[in-house]
């Protein structure tokens, strides 16, 4: 997703189709791949769900 002020919230498995990886969640600050606002990893949907919502918390702090 790509929200205002070239934030990007990057949502992915890694490593990819690898039964022992992790979800990662990143926000990507203008394109900005070395330097994320926010990069946390888990391994279930319930931990998943907790880091998104903290993810969007940050895009919309910085957007303020």
């Amino acid at each position: 997703m790509v929200y205002e002020k070239n934030m990007i919230l990057d949502i992915g498995w890694y490593p990819s189709f690898e039964a022992e990886g992790q979800f990662s969640v990143t926000v990507i600050p203008d394109g900005d791949w070395d330097s994320p606002m926010f990069s946390r990893t888990c391994r279930d949907w319930e931990a998943l769900n907790g880091l998104v919502q903290e993810a969007i918390s940050v895009i919309r702090d910085s957007t303020e």
